[in-house]
């Protein structure tokens, strides 16, 4: 291996580290305002009980019923790969080095969408990103597709559609 592709692959390695690095401090700032709003008390579902718990491990009896919508401002889209087994890497490099791009927090293939011959592989990607500008996601988007389209080894990237927001 050539100390300048050594070098290139070392160079994505630490981008894909930086942008998981921004969604773990965004992560651990959410976790933090988790606990200091726990820490305020009143919470229903925290000692003590009305009632014992069932047994030892077990938790107390559920006092109320609720549900949580948490906005992480967490986009995803499909799109359709193909990838070159002729140029640039094999596909888990190429993989890896889409997963570099600024704003993409996970790549995953979906099931049963893999093909290959003797000069591609064709995929169909589930892409997971949190977008620079918040309010215009449309843009990041476009920003992703033109950046994929430009890693060594992409023949060609096409937009499925389907870009909605992931709230948990």
């Amino acid at each position: 291996m050539k100390k300048s592709r050594l070098e290139e692959i070392v160079r994505k390695v630490v981008t894909e580290a930086a942008s998981e690095g921004k969604f773990q401090n965004y992560a651990k700032g959410t976790f933090a305002s988790m606990i200091k709003l726990a820490s305020t008390g009143g919470n229903k579902n925290t000692p003590p009980f009305s009632s014992k718990p069932p047994g030892p491990g077990k938790s107390g009896p559920i006092t109320e019923d609720f549900e949580v919508e948490y906005d992480e401002g967490l986009y995803a889209f499909t799109c359709r790969i193909i990838i070159s087994k002729n140029r640039g890497g094999d596909k888990l490099q190429t993989f890896s080095e889409l997963r570099a791009i600024d704003d993409i927090t996970i790549i995953k293939q979906v099931p049963h969408t893999s093909e290959e011959n003797e000069e591609n592989y064709y995929s169909t990607l589930e892409v997971r990103f949190i977008p620079q500008n918040l309010s215009d996601p449309k843009a990041s988007l476009r920003s992703i597709l033109a950046e994929m389209d430009d890693v060594a080894g992409v023949v060609s990237v096409s937009y499925e559609g389907d870009l909605e927001k992931i709230i948990s």
